[in-house]
């Protein structure tokens, strides 16, 4: 198996697990945990915190590196 074509594949297998992940994150649990007695808002903060939080490491590692 060449470089390139080992590549090409390990590319598209890390494409389709994140996609995994971010379908399940925003399908499944996300629109569970909207539709219960806590404040909506309230919740979209968080996630947005959260999103941030990973965000800024992920930058902070590529500055870094």
């Amino acid at each position: 198996m060449d470089a390139q074509y080992k590549e090409g594949l390990i590319i598209s297998l890390s494409a389709l697990a994140a996609g995994t992940f971010i379908y399940v994150t925003f399908f499944e649990v996300i629109a569970t945990e909207r539709v219960n007695e806590y404040s909506n808002l309230a919740q979209l903060a968080a996630i947005i915190a959260g999103f941030s939080t990973v965000a800024a490491f992920q930058l902070i590692e590529i500055i870094i590196d």
